[in-house]
């Protein structure tokens, strides 16, 4: 299916952007953070906490600066820099090192 959550991240400003968040109704849906928590844990090292499990479902990052490999994972499927929860994904940008990124998130 159909789209549960999106985020877009700057991890410049360790900010959620942009997003959406189908467990919720009318302009709380939409309207940045949307029930969403962002910790920035270090350089290019974030964890987006949908507030709803989902671990156990697909997921999709897309990095939007210069060429750049993003890394995601959750509790369940993955090798994460930090223990998080199966209500959150952790998402790593880096290339040759870690660097701080924007970056969008989609959960099916």
């Amino acid at each position: 299916g159909w789209v549960k959550a999106t985020v877009f991240v700057s991890g410049f400003t360790g900010n959620i952007v942009s997003c959406f968040n189908s467990t919720l109704a009318g302009a709380a849906a939409t309207t940045a953070p949307c029930g969403f928590a962002l910790d920035k844990t270090g350089t290019g090292d974030y964890i987006v906490d949908f507030g709803f499990e989902v671990d156990d479902r697909f997921y999709s990052a897309t990095g939007s600066d210069r060429a750049l490999t993003v890394s995601v994972c959750s509790n369940f499927v993955g090798a994460c820099n930090n223990t998080i929860t199966a209500n959150q994904v952790e998402v790593v940008s880096w290339n040759q090192s870690f660097f701080d990124s924007k970056f969008y998130l989609v959960i099916y």
